[in-house]
C-alpha cells in the first residue's frame, strides 16, 4: 500500500508541474518512463469504462496498457464491453476485478466533495489528504 500511495502523490505532483490535468495517457506514460522495470496497470470502474472510448488516446491506452475494471452499482461489464464497439474490439485489454467491494467510493466522488468544500479526511489515505490539503487541490476545477 505505502508504494502505491507513494506513486499517487508522485502523480499529483506531477500534474501540478504541468499546471494542467493531465490525461490518463500522460500520466500512465509518465509512470512507465519513471518505472522502466514495472508493468503498469490502470484501474477504473465501469462507470468510466462505458465513456473510455471518447477519452483522449484511448486507442493508445488499451493498446499499451492492462486495464482492471471495478463494477458500480448494478453494472454488467460484458454487457458494458458487448454494447460498445471500442470496448469490444479491445476486449482483450480488461481484466475483471472478481468479488469486488462495491462502494460509491471513487476518485470522481473525492474530487466533488473538495470542489464541494465537504471534508475529505477519511476517504484517502493520510499521506494523500495531507497532499492535496498543503497543496489546495481540486477545489477550482470546473
Amino acid at each position: 500500500m505505502r508504494l502505491w500511495q507513494k506513486r499517487k502523490i508522485w502523480g499529483v505532483r506531477y500534474r501540478i508541474k504541468k499546471k494542467r490535468q493531465l490525461f490518463t495517457i500522460e500520466t500512465l506514460e509518465k509512470l512507465q518512463e519513471k518505472y522502466k522495470d514495472k508493468t503498469i496497470w490502470f484501474t477504473t470502474g465501469s462507470d468510466n469504462l462505458k465513456e473510455l472510448n471518447t477519452w483522449e488516446k484511448s486507442d493508445e491506452l488499451v493498446k499499451k496498457f492492462k486495464i482492471l475494471v471495478l463494477e458500480r452499482d448494478d453494472d454488467c461489464l460484458e454487457e458494458i464491453i458487448n454494447n460498445n464497439k471500442f470496448l469490444k474490439e479491445n476486449e482483450k485489454s480488461f481484466i475483471k476485478v472478481k468479488n469486488n467491494i462495491r462502494s460509491g467510493l471513487s476518485s470522481s466522488f473525492v474530487r466533488e466533495k473538495i470542489k464541494e468544500g465537504k471534508s475529505i479526511r477519511y476517504f484517502t489515505p493520510d499521506e494523500v489528504y495531507s497532499y492535496i490539503e498543503t497543496n489546495n487541490l481540486f477545489k477550482n476545477e470546473l
